[in-house]
């Protein structure tokens, strides 16, 4: 964005002093013409004070000197950097003025002072009644010059303001994103924990089918021992029953034989 530099024209008024047509015998003329030196000297502090005494005693006096001398100390006053106190010194003299123009270089001195504090606003007020009271081509360039920059300000923080929306709209897309990755990562963990427990379900049960099936091998293979071991116990005991039949069949055969041939004796 172009930058646009702005040049204010301070009316030679805003540095000078109203000069005052004083009788050289009343009271405050001398402190006026001691802050004049001081002036010249450029000690605005002490021209100040000087300055400040000479209204002081025209006041007690309500010399129509008051006014002249408000907007000078108001002058002084804006010089040494104390906004406030001139504001309320040039507001002073616009009340005690009765010629337009005086209270027309009163109101742009005052606009001058609101132009550099940035109070663009209040500026353009005073340079306005200003203008109305004494149109000059200084004044119209100063209050152009504030329009024009109270519209770049404008500008400036309309483009601000949607610098942050977009910025706080990006921020929250990003925290969105973010969330996003997050979640996809609690449901992968989710999904690998979920199939973890199933790969360790399935490692059990087959675990627990291998165990069955190495049961089931061992009561068979004890089965057939004993089916082994009964057969052998029948075939022994079958070959025992058959030998002793045999035996049996032996001996009465040769018993029998014996007892006849001894009925036979």
């Amino acid at each position: 964005m172009k930058k646009i530099l702005f040049f204010l024209i301070i009316n030679v008024i805003s540095f000078n002093i109203f000069s005052i047509d004083l009788n050289p015998y009343k009271q405050h003329y001398r402190d006026y013409q001691e802050s004049i030196k001081q002036i010249q000297k450029k000690d605005t502090d002490k021209a100040t004070e000087y300055m400040i005494d000479a209204l002081e005693k025209a006041e007690a006096k309500k010399l129509d000197d008051v006014d002249a001398l408000s907007f000078n100390v108001g002058n002084l006053m804006k010089q040494k950097g104390d906004k406030e106190k001139a504001e309320d010194y040039y507001n002073n003299a616009l009340n005690g003025f009765s010629d337009n123009k005086d209270k027309a270089d009163t109101l742009f001195n005052l606009g001058n002072m609101y132009f550099k504090d940035n109070k663009l606003k209040e500026a353009i007020e005073s340079y306005v009644h200003s203008y109305k009271l004494n149109p000059t081509e200084d004044l119209k360039y100063n209050l152009n010059l504030a329009i024009k920059k109270l519209k770049q300000q404008k500008q400036d923080q309309k483009q601000n303001e949607d610098n942050d929306k977009k910025n706080k709209k990006d921020q929250d897309k990003d925290k969105q994103n973010k969330n996003d990755k997050n979640n996809e990562k609690d449901k992968d963990k989710e999904k690998q924990d979920k199939g973890q427990k199933q790969d360790k379900k399935q490692q059990d049960k087959d675990k627990d089918d291998k165990k069955d099936n190495q049961q089931q091998k061992d009561n068979e293979s004890q089965q057939q021992k004993k089916e082994e071991k009964y057969n052998q116990q029948q075939v022994i005991k079958n070959a025992d029953q058959q030998e002793k039949e045999a035996l049996k069949q032996f001996i009465k055969k040769e018993l029998g034989e014996v007892r006849s041939n001894g009925k036979d004796w």
